[in-house]
């Protein structure tokens, strides 16, 4: 394989505050919660619980909720509580590690359906791309994809 092929990739949800995550789910679940705070009973979201199976879950991390929804994580409650950023939906979600804006090199795009991105590039410029085809590439290496001003759909992050 050529060392410039993308070897992960992680669904994007467009926002416009939150930088794709990193892809890999840290821990999964179902939220019985309601609002900014995600409860899963018995999880064990603690650095003490968590630490022993190679992660912690920390602010900036992001969660993705089953109705498509996606949250900056801003604080471990305790055990079973997590605070979010912006409210989710109870029901299945995954958490991922949060990509820091500057920390990642980027990520190349997929645009399974096409139409406009507005996106923030690893420099820090915001970007238009306008009129992008069904099933594009996009080797632009971007951080965040912007809800704002994107009609494409079916967006692939590739690293």
């Amino acid at each position: 394989m050529a060392n410039n092929q993308p070897t992960n990739a992680v669904v994007v949800i467009p926002d416009d505050s939150v930088n794709i995550p990193n892809p890999g789910v840290i821990i999964s679940g179902t939220n019985t919660g309601a609002g900014t705070t995600l409860t899963d009973v018995g999880k064990g979201f603690t650095n003490a619980e968590t630490n022993p199976k190679g992660f912690n879950i920390n602010g900036g991390d992001v969660v993705y909720d089953s109705a498509g929804a996606i949250a900056e994580v801003r604080d471990v409650i305790n055990s079973s509580d997590i605070e979010l950023l912006s409210g989710i939906s109870p029901g299945t979600y995954e958490i991922y590690k949060g990509n820091q804006q500057f920390q990642s090199p980027g990520y190349s795009l997929f645009v399974g359906t096409g139409g406009n991105l507005r996106v923030l590039t690893v420099g820090g410029e915001t970007v238009a791309l306008n009129n992008i085809a069904d099933a594009s590439f996009i080797p632009l290496q971007v951080q965040r994809v912007y809800a704002t001003g994107t009609t494409a759909a079916d967006i692939i992050a590739m690293i």
